[in-house]
């Protein structure tokens, strides 16, 4: 089974997509997945490490696994250990109060960077909702809505011929996955959109840290 270029999709999209190409499920993370997520990279993991891993989860495992933790036994077999690699100060998504204030000023620095007034209102938005969030509770999964809700916003705010260039590049690179299912064409599509208005237009990712 192919799998999704992170350089392409982002290391999270990526990962999404081949999980659901593995299991049919189109996987919504969890607050409990991203954080192993960042961890697995954090040790030094790329994305063929961990899709070995879910592979092999699927083919053990009585009934396709329901989300990526539930394949963590078998990704831990493929990653690196947290013993072999040197000492480092690695992003670590551990208190979700942390994680918020760090959100807010990033969501800040990026409207006021911003180059266009649909851009800036984007993120005015953006940030109105993240500073709603309970940080007394697992705010990743509502994070992650956030960012597709700004990635709407942020699109809605190119001008057509822009937005035409960008689904034009990205039916020329679909091209490749000819066996890709309709459910993972359309979340590598999303993915795509996604990545190319990161690298173009300057979307903030909010948990790609």
């Amino acid at each position: 089974m192919k799998i999704f270029p992170a350089e392409q999709m982002g290391y999270f999209d990526a990962i999404q997509a081949y999980f659901l190409e593995l299991t049919g499920r189109g996987a919504v993370l969890s607050g409990r997945d991203v954080r192993l997520l960042v961890d697995w990279r954090d040790r030094g993991a790329d994305v063929a490490q961990i899709c070995k891993g879910l592979e092999q989860a699927v083919r053990e495992l009585h009934q396709p696994p329901r989300d990526i933790f539930a394949c963590r036994y078998y990704v831990e077999d493929e990653v690196p250990k947290p013993a072999a690699i040197p000492k480092a100060e690695p992003v670590v998504i551990t208190d979700d109060d942390d994680l918020k204030t760090e959100t807010l000023s990033r969501i800040e620095a990026a409207g006021k960077k911003a180059d266009r007034e649909a851009f800036k209102e984007a993120y005015r938005d953006c940030w109105r909702r993240v500073s709603e969030l309970n940080a007394a509770e697992d705010i990743i999964p509502e994070l992650l809505d956030i960012e597709d809700l700004l990635l709407d916003a942020y699109w809605a705010g190119l001008k057509l011929a822009e937005q035409r260039k960008v689904l034009e590049q990205i039916q020329t690179e679909i091209e490749s996955f000819r066996s890709m299912s309709d459910a993972a064409r359309a979340q590598h599509e999303l993915a795509r959109r996604r990545k190319l208005l990161q690298e173009h237009y300057e979307l903030l990712p909010l948990l790609d840290l």
